[in-house]
């Protein structure tokens, strides 16, 4: 399977789509919600969010593999798996009502099987030292603690999984 194609990923309770269009004011309404957002560098200004929609449609950026994640037909979120200076990491942003189901553990471990296959390994994951939920995904999936991190917004640790 070549590393660039964006496939969808059904799961027992979710559907990891790629981006047609359609979730564009979900999208952009999460991705400026100082709440979702306060773990993760805080919220985009709108025409950030807009731009960053754009960017995963087809055609985008060959290096990112994304999804929009569905549940009961509904959009509630965005996965990810992109390049960083720490190399592939995970990232997860679901809407707060589908949090404390799981939901983030199963649409992280599709994108992790996809992205194994696709030869994209280790993958990383960081996270605010108090954000104990995303801890609990990371572990729950397999990821490991390499080391703790502080910078200007505090401590954070990186995870890392080397594949199935």
């Amino acid at each position: 399977m070549a590393d660039n194609i964006q496939v969808t990923l059904p799961c027992p309770n979710l559907c990891l789509r790629p981006y047609l269009g359609p979730e564009r004011d979900d999208f952009v309404a999460l991705n400026t919600d100082p709440v979702a957002r306060r773990h993760m560098d805080g919220p985009l200004e709108h025409a950030q969010a807009l731009a960053l929609f754009d960017k995963l449609l087809p055609g985008g950026p060959l290096h990112t593999l994304v999804w929009a994640v569905w549940h009961q037909d509904q959009w509630i979120g965005h996965t990810f798996i992109t390049t960083t200076e720490l190399g592939w990491e995970l990232g997860i942003i679901l809407q707060t009502r589908a949090h404390g189901r799981g939901l983030a553990t199963e649409a992280a471990k599709a994108a992790l099987t996809h992205a194994a296959a696709c030869g994209r390994l280790p993958v990383v994951g960081s996270v605010d030292d108090d954000h104990a939920a995303s801890i609990r995904v990371l572990e729950k999936l397999g990821f490991q603690l390499l080391e703790t991190r502080h910078d200007e917004d505090g401590p954070w640790r990186i995870y890392r999984w080397d594949g199935p």
